[in-house]
């Protein structure tokens, strides 16, 4: 900001420097001494820069003349060339010794100019100190050039345009004028506005940008690409008095760097096929977009005998294989459909509309087919045949975890019959409407018979091997369905609205017994606590945890909300803001399942989020030759460093999975290589253990 001026500024001086504000922080920001005078030769404002050669403070500089800062003999220098400015003369330029602050010699060129107001009369002098001792070069082209003040910004790697509130330009530097313009001079630029110089812009979202933050005087920032350069520019554009600042930054090579993390982490790198992830969550994001009555199905396909082909011919020739596979279904399956690399010899297609299960049968068949005729390669007669396994949303699951399970089941099943046959999944539970209604009314009972109970699994941190915290795990003790798995009755509470009551009693649950660890001595522990979709579209849900924290007198930096990706990407303006709620009352909040959804790497950097947990599945196959995952978890740990996030791997069991997260900067995880998820009980005996981990 300009400093405020002494006594012996005068209404015109207060006048220039308003005028110079939109400046401001621009001198400010360059790394040469930039000073501005009134016509009597009084300092009106000046840069950091400047403050820092002559050792004052700015207060110490606005009001007083050269003669009152530097030596006689070139305060005389500055008075002629401040008199030729004055009496008409262009842009003065004058080569000096100079004594910094510091008591350092320094070879410098002082360039001065007018400064005009609005009327075009004299307003003042601006100042500009260019250090030549080692660039000697750019003194050269200072002084053959005589350049004007706005040369200094032609420094600056970034593009920046001034632009005045009528849209036309004022100024542009040299990155800008690179950027959009190839035959035109600057002076032919100016006063121009933007369509004219660029017509391609008009009516883009850089122009219509332009106009909104004008109007709504509000800072904009956006990603354009910009198609004659085939390049990407980061744009911001910043209301300033009487006009815009637009900063343009070339994003190319991160929007590279992207695209190529994004390839990793959901493209086979084998057959160039949608991974397990991707798959996963396609399937989700198509049951969103699916009416209730309509069928599809998860079909799973399992080649047989590929290991012998991995070890009798080698990993080259299993590969092309699995690529002539992947090409044979994709030419067959129907373009609206996905067929996907699970992993290992594992496919998956997505059949998203079907009349019946006969046509999925079918399709079954005809994939059975066309995988019979001989692959040739490298010389090596292959006759494939694989194991067909089928699900169908929405008779055996509404989600695609689900789907993909038991059409996998079912795979497993066809490979028992004796291989290169399909089967349909086959449900031991297969309710009908009265026995879900039965359970439905169970579930409402369940809250007031208190048959809910929470099971606690530990979190670690790596570094110390201590439990540093406990996911709280919901857990149905029916009387008349007995231990009901959360897969069976979550989804049935999610659907029915049961899970906001159940997830307030899960909440008030968790936090008091977190603060009955504490009030025992035990070292205090973060507790994680899942928040369903439902509760997250609740208006109320950030009083109620207020509610429950003082009722339970848990302090907010002891209770982390655990919410999922989906749940993240579904209106996701409304739970960016809830989260920051959240996040204002001291409670932490985790990313959940960090790996099944394709919409995290856009939309992370958003969330105000402080921990990211890598899904379970792609931490169970580390280990296991799996490049795929390994290269995921790695992307994705890397990620989280560059955005100051925690990590957190879920299903961690064995030693070697755990070597490699930590190898590889994972910050705590939990899993049954550490515990099981235990009652409260039982998890207070591990509190109560030094540590938990070790390296043997």
């Amino acid at each position: 900001m300009l400093h405020q001026v002494g006594k012996k500024i005068n209404n015109k001086d207060i006048a220039l420097i308003k005028n110079t504000f939109f400046l401001q922080e621009i001198i400010d920001a360059i790394p040469n001494p930039v000073f501005l005078k009134n016509t009597e030769g009084l300092f009106v404002a000046c840069n950091r820069a400047f403050a820092n050669y002559t050792g004052l403070e700015k207060d110490q500089i606005v009001g007083k003349t050269f003669y009152e800062i530097v030596p006689k003999e070139l305060a005389d220098k500055h008075q002629e060339m401040d008199n030729r400015l004055l009496q008409g003369a262009g842009v003065q330029t004058y080569e000096s010794k100079l004594l910094t602050a510091d008591g350092i010699e320094k070879v410098v060129v002082f360039i001065n100019s007018i400064y005009l107001n609005s009327d075009g009369s004299v307003a003042g002098i601006v100042g500009i100190i260019n250090d030549i001792t080692e660039i000697t070069q750019i003194c050269s082209e200072l002084k053959t050039a005589n350049r004007q003040f706005s040369s200094i910004l032609d420094s600056i790697s970034d593009g920046l345009v001034i632009f005045d509130h009528s849209l036309r330009v004022k100024y542009l530097n040299k990155e800008v004028f690179q950027i959009f313009l190839s035959v035109q001079t600057k002076k032919e630029v100016i006063g121009k506005r933007l369509e004219e110089i660029y017509p391609l812009v008009t009516d883009t979202i850089i122009h219509k940008n332009l106009k909104r933050a004008l109007r709504e005087q509000v800072d904009v920032h956006f990603e354009y690409f910009f198609e004659p350069l085939s390049r990407w520019y980061e744009v911001n554009i910043y209301p300033i008095q009487n006009g815009l600042l637009v900063h343009f930054r070339d994003v190319t090579e991160r929007k590279k760097s992207e695209e190529r993390i994004r390839l990793l982490a959901y493209y086979d790198q084998v057959t160039g096929l949608p991974n397990r992830v991707y798959f996963k969550d396609y399937v989700d994001q198509v049951i969103k977009n699916t009416a209730s009555n309509q069928l599809m199905a998860v079909v799973l396909l399992d080649l047989d005998g590929f290991k012998l082909v991995n070890d009798t011919l080698g990993h080259d020739v299993g590969d092309e294989l699995l690529k002539a596979v992947g090409d044979r279904l994709i030419k067959y399956v129907h373009e609206q459909s996905m067929v996907a690399r699970m992993g290992d010899d594992e496919f998956a297609v997505l059949l998203p509309q079907i009349n019946s299960k006969e046509d999925a049968e079918k399709i079954a068949e005809k994939i059975l087919q066309i995988l019979q005729p001989v692959i040739t390669l490298e010389k090596h007669e292959l006759y494939i045949t694989a194991s067909i396994g089928i699900s169908v949303y929405p008779i055996d699951g509404m989600e695609a975890k689900k789907l993909i399970r038991k059409a996998d089941a079912a795979m497993y099943c066809a490979k028992e019959k004796g291989r290169n046959n399909y089967q349909f999944y086959q449900s031991v539970m297969k309710y009908n409407a009265a026995q879900r209604l039965a359970m439905e009314n169970g579930l409402r009972r369940a809250l007031e018979r208190q048959e809910f109970v929470l099971f606690y699994q530990p979190q670690i941190d790596v570094k110390s091997g201590k439990i540093i915290g406990a996911e709280a795990l919901l857990r149905w003790k029916s009387p008349d369905f007995g231990m009901v798995s959360p897969l069976e009755f979550i989804p049935l509470a999610e659907s029915t609205g049961l899970i906001v009551p159940i997830g307030r009693w899960v909440l008030r649950s968790a936090c008091r017994q977190a603060k009955y660890w504490q009030e025992q001595g035990l070292n205090p522990v973060r507790i994680s606590v899942n928040i369903s979709a439902r509760q997250l579209q609740q208006h109320d849900l950030v009083e109620t945890i207020k509610e429950v924290l003082q009722e339970t007198g848990l302090e907010p930096c002891w209770l982390e909300l655990e919410i999922t990706e989906s749940q993240a990407m579904y209106n996701a303006q409304y739970i960016v803001n809830i989260l920051g709620k959240l996040k204002e009352l001291g409670i932490k909040i985790a990313l959940d399942d960090f790996g099944t959804g394709y919409s995290s790497l856009v939309y992370l950097k958003y969330f105000p989020i402080d921990k990211m947990k890598i899904d379970k599945s792609l931490v169970q196959d580390i280990g296991s030759g799996d490049a795929d995952n390994a290269a995921i978890v790695m992307a994705a740990l890397a990620m989280a460093k560059s955005l100051k996030l925690k990590v957190l791997a879920e299903g961690v069991e064995s030693k070697e999975q755990y070597r490699f997260m930590k190898e590889h900067g994972c910050d705590e995880m939990q899993g049954y290589l550490f515990s099981r998820p235990l009652p409260a009980v039982e998890f207070e005996k591990l509190l109560k253990k030094p540590l938990l981990i070790t390296e043997d």
